[in-house]
């Protein structure tokens, strides 16, 4: 397989040796990943604006032996969450929408009967959603429309059919937050509601093109989409019998794990949740960033509005990861010392379907080493 590897030059202030040593160190933690989770695609970190570290690895199309570089676009699964989440503020900024009002005021969907999911519908607010506290189960029910070949916008067909014929809701008195794609479709349908137009129209016109995003948009696999890479995924039989990612569409996630990207684009994006650009107001950003709401599964962990909020080392760190048959993504920001980190994966191996993802313990070891590395800068 080809690797393109491109190492720019580090802050002067550091001796070569030691910007040597940091960039081995990173080499070092990608190729265990490699070896060990299956990892191939690009990956690529900036430290004070600059790029320290870029890789691309392995092939867009492995059947035509196409190799990855910089444009290779990739399925970002649950990182769409942060564009949705930046949707809905910006539509609360324009006073389309209130946030902290209760979804209900903006949506009458059908819904089950029984008096213990009326309470709830009539109780949770956007607010809620955006921070996986308004007690909703985690997934959307397959249907008929689950796999429809040609991509429809019918979000309405499938969010109705899920309140109308599915217990949604649980108990959750702790407050915690419980994790769930069906509150982001949910969030999705709300801005079709409100905009008049379809979740990614309105994407394109709130968000992606102010901000001039033209390799991010809504994903398909019957969409013919440029510099698109092939997701696989490794059995455990081994590589000889690698799999193509086949047959699951976007049609019923829509909002939740539904777009494409590329490290261009998701830079950008980060520079964005970092208040580097105007995009979002300084209130948006603060609670966008804020820690609301302990991620119920995971100790340290909480959620803020599409992204989660941890600690690393001592830093505030602020990021997000997504999962998609074939397809593993991940964009980190610790921004005290602006370092920014964009992994875009299409190989892994079945370890991920046990929640065994390499892309958080690649952002764990790799921001790790640049902070302790940034530290001893700042000793010397």
């Amino acid at each position: 397989m080809k690797t393109l590897i491109v190492i720019l030059g580090l802050v002067t202030t550091i001796n070569s040796w030691a910007a040597e040593s940091l960039q081995n160190e990173i080499a070092s933690i990608v190729e265990k990943h490699k070896t060990r989770g299956g990892f191939q695609g690009n990956i690529e970190v900036r430290l004070d604006g600059e790029s320290i570290y870029q890789e691309s690895h392995g092939y867009a199309n492995l059947a035509f032996q196409v190799p990855h570089d910089s444009r290779s676009r990739f399925m970002i699964a649950s990182v769409s969450k942060s564009f949705t989440a930046a949707l809905i503020l910006k539509l609360h900024e324009l006073d389309i929408i209130d946030i902290n009002a209760p979804y209900s005021d903006y949506v009458d969907l059908p819904r089950r009967t029984n008096e213990e999911n009326s309470a709830h519908w009539n109780n949770f607010k956007i607010t809620d959603l955006l921070s996986h506290q308004a007690n909703l189960i985690r997934d959307v029910k397959q249907s008929e429309f689950y796999t429809n070949e040609m991509y429809q916008p019918m979000i309405s067909i499938i969010v109705g059919e899920m309140m109308e014929n599915h217990d949604v809701f649980f108990e959750n008195p702790e407050r915690l937050s419980h994790y769930s794609n069906l509150g982001y479709v949910l969030l999705a349908y709300l801005a079709q509601e409100v905009t008049g137009k379809n979740y990614h129209e309105a994407l394109d016109e709130y968000v992606l093109e102010p901000l001039d995003l033209k390799s991010t948009g809504q994903y398909h696999r019957m969409f013919a989409i440029g510099w698109m890479a092939d997701g696989y995924v490794i059995p455990e039989s081994g590589r000889d019998s690698m799999r193509k990612r086949c047959c699951f569409d976007t049609t019923s996630f829509v909002g939740s794990h539904s777009l494409y990207s590329d490290s261009s684009d998701l830079f950008v994006w980060l520079q964005t949740l970092m208040g580097e650009n105007d995009f979002l107001t300084s209130q948006s950003l603060e609670r966008l960033q804020q820690a609301v709401a302990p991620v119920a599964y995971s100790e340290n962990l909480s959620y803020g509005f599409g992204v989660f909020v941890d600690e690393v080392l001592g830093y505030k760190r602020v990021w997000h990861d997504g999962f998609e048959s074939g397809y593993l993504s991940l964009i980190s920001a610790v921004e005290a010392i602006d370092l920014k980190i964009v992994i875009l994966g299409n190989r892994h191996n079945q370890n991920v379907y046990f929640g065994q993802f390499y892309t958080q313990e690649m952002n764990d070891e790799i921001s790790e080493a640049v902070i302790r590395w940034n530290n001893q800068r700042l000793q010397e």
